[in-house]
């Protein structure tokens, strides 16, 4: 057993995506209040996560297709009063002639994330009858994962930022 938790539990930094599906009624002329309300949501993670683009995907070919145009339209709109910018938005289709009479409109953005991939809680082994006094094999599993969990920016693990303006406020201050 590596005696470093370090290398025992190691933080990874890797994409994943985040997603959320919208039902499509035939009927609709536009946003529900209940899509507005996951878009704002969906929106605020977002913005926080620092991804870049969001993607809408549109269905083609389904029974719905002219409500979902119309309900895309709307999140769009939305979107953008949100102040996401045009470049941030991208919508394009797929196709879904199978999907039935409501083929969901999926937003999505892939974002970085770090996470420990070791599972926590794992007592395989006595800890009384450890003579050798080293590191059990739970050993900072839960430190990393709650580090992990901590970092607002996991883009800093693999390189640091560049530096920022000085604040004359807090210059003068100092």
């Amino acid at each position: 057993v590596p005696s470093d938790y370090r290398t025992k539990h190691p933080i990874v930094v890797s994409q994943s995506e985040t997603a959320e599906d919208m039902i499509v009624t035939r009927d609709m002329k536009g946003m529900s209040l209940r899509q507005r309300n996951v878009a704002l949501a969906f929106v605020g993670r977002f913005k926080r996560s620092g991804a870049r683009t969001i993607r809408i995907l549109l269905p083609a070919g389904s029974h719905n297709e002219a409500a979902a145009r119309r309900v895309g339209t709307d999140l769009v709109a939305f979107m953008k009063e949100e102040r996401l910018g045009r470049h941030q938005i991208k919508v394009s289709r797929y196709h879904a002639a199978n999907h039935g009479d409501a083929a969901t409109i999926r937003i999505s953005y892939t974002s970085v994330d770090a996470k420990v991939h070791s599972k926590c809680g794992q007592w395989n082994e006595d800890l009384v009858n450890n003579k050798e006094n080293r590191n059990y094999g739970n050993f900072g599993c839960a430190t990393q994962n709650n580090l992990a969990e901590m970092i607002a920016n996991p883009e800093d693990l693999v390189s640091p930022r560049g530096e920022s303006e000085i604040d004359a406020e807090r210059r003068d201050n100092v």
